[in-house]
């Protein structure tokens, strides 16, 4: 999936128009409500990649794998760490990823809310609102 922010993901690309339409338009589909409780899709670009550069995905997952690895942080705070990186970046279409992969490690929803209210303050309040957003958004129609 494409980040959401202009002018990557431009009106053309969306039902409305408008950032905000765009951005609910964007939750609405990472989020539909048939995936509440279940592991949420992989989007079809990473699965075309996986496809297509095998090797290529084989070697950048080693080296995730390395990097989560080697401190001294849990793979819960891994995953709270990367949720936040990708809210600070305002990438919400890696955001959907961590926080898919959260959910699935058992990280409770709660703190999943928490990254992005302290991400108000810390990346500015219109940006931090879009990831509580996103969190919010996650298992709603």
């Amino acid at each position: 999936m494409e980040t959401l922010l202009p002018p990557v993901f431009g009106k053309e690309h969306t039902p409305g128009g408008e950032p905000q339409a765009r951005f609910f338009y964007f939750t609405q589909a990472l989020f539909k409500t048939e995936n509440k409780g279940q592991a949420m899709k992989i989007p079809g670009s990473y699965q075309k990649f996986k496809k297509n550069h095998p090797d290529i995905l084989k070697a950048y997952e080693a080296f995730n794998r390395s990097v989560r690895e080697v401190g001294a942080l849990s793979e819960r705070e891994v995953h709270l760490v990367k949720l936040a990186l990708s809210a600070g970046a305002q990438m919400e279409g890696t955001m959907g990823s961590h926080i898919r992969k959260a959910l699935e490690a058992g990280v409770d929803e709660a703190s999943l809310e928490q990254i992005a209210l302290l991400a108000m303050p810390t990346i500015g309040f219109s940006p931090g609102m879009k990831a509580w957003r996103v969190v919010q958004k996650k298992g709603e129609k």
